[in-house]
């Protein structure tokens, strides 16, 4: 079946005035960026989609941002104790056991506390007070590094203040 020929109609002329031809051209630009700027979300969430395809465990994740030349999540969260970020954290006193038939626990962990100066504030606290009264904020991974005693990364929070942190101890709540 041959294909009808397209007829071409004359193109009529009209008159635009300049401030009205400067518009349309103003809202054809406006038109074309905002066209960009969907482009470029599109292939970041083709990006997202593929990523999410081939992890499903943190094994996968890591060897995903591995092959990507970066973390896919650049940040974390801090710990708090009244205020003082939590730097690290060990057990205290752990007694459990049974007295006069009764089931009696002493349990406490000792934390050291951010204060600005050389050394952490050491303080040891009952530790299910702890977990209860233990708060957290989201900051972001601004450096990595790593020593002979371990990864350690520097968070940025979002009043400014950057904390190095042992990876350990990262993301406790």
């Amino acid at each position: 079946m041959a294909k009808e020929p397209e007829i071409i109609e004359e193109e009529k002329k009209i008159e635009v005035g300049e401030k009205t031809l400067k518009a349309l051209i103003k809202t054809v630009e406006t038109l074309q960026e905002s066209n960009d700027a969907l482009v470029v979300r599109d292939k970041k969430r083709e990006g997202e989609i593929e990523m999410l395809k081939n992890i499903s465990d943190k094994g996968r994740l890591s060897k995903y941002e591995d092959s990507q030349k970066g973390p896919l999540i650049p940040t974390a969260k801090v710990s708090f104790w009244n205020d003082l970020p939590i730097l690290a954290w060990s057990k205290g006193k752990d007694e459990v056991g049974f007295r006069d038939g009764r089931l009696t626990v002493n349990q406490t962990i000792k934390l050291f506390l951010d204060e600005g100066k050389k050394e952490p504030k050491e303080v040891e606290v009952d530790y299910l007070f702890w977990a209860q009264n233990t708060s957290s904020q989201s900051g972001e991974v601004v450096e990595r590094s790593e020593n002979e005693n371990g990864q350690y990364w520097t968070m940025q929070l979002k009043d400014g203040r950057k904390i190095k942190l042992d990876i350990r101890f990262i993301n406790a709540f």
